[in-house]
């Protein structure tokens, strides 16, 4: 079959396939910014940046048990709007830090940089599947 000849309904996603696909975004983008903490740790070290260091692996080690979380195939309906909860923090706290900087953290914005906007972009791409999963999900909860 070919997509032409494809009629709509066979090219339509089904609801368990859908929420399946919203669940690997929400884990890919908790993953991805998971990564991207993990790799800036040690710049921080060398800096003696330990407050620094202390925020980004408490943020890698949420990242992590909310990917677990939400990768659980019979995962909490909450999971995901944990995730994008958390995802729309850290994104948050990036934004600021380039802005107006963060109290204890950062006193001087630091400049923007592409890794940190190519990792916001996935994380709010991510947060959106988040909210997306559980707004189809919560029907569950009742």
């Amino acid at each position: 079959m070919t997509l032409a000849t494809s009629t709509p309904s066979s090219l339509a996603l089904s609801r368990p396939r859908v929420n399946e696909l919203l669940r690997y975004g929400v884990i890919a983008g908790c993953a991805a910014s998971l990564g991207v903490h993990v790799g800036i740790i040690p710049a921080h070290i060398d800096e003696g940046a330990t407050a620094e260091v202390a925020a980004f692996a408490a943020t890698s080690a949420t990242l992590a048990v909310l990917a677990l979380l939400v990768s659980d195939a019979q995962f909490d309906p909450w999971a995901p709007a944990a995730a994008a909860l958390f995802l729309g923090a850290v994104t948050a706290a990036y934004l600021l830090s380039r802005t107006v900087g963060l109290p204890w953290l950062v006193d001087d914005p630091e400049p923007f940089d592409l890794t940190g906007l190519v990792t916001v972009a996935a994380e709010l791409l991510s947060a959106a599947a988040g909210i997306a999963l559980f707004l189809r999900t919560r029907k569950d909860l009742q």
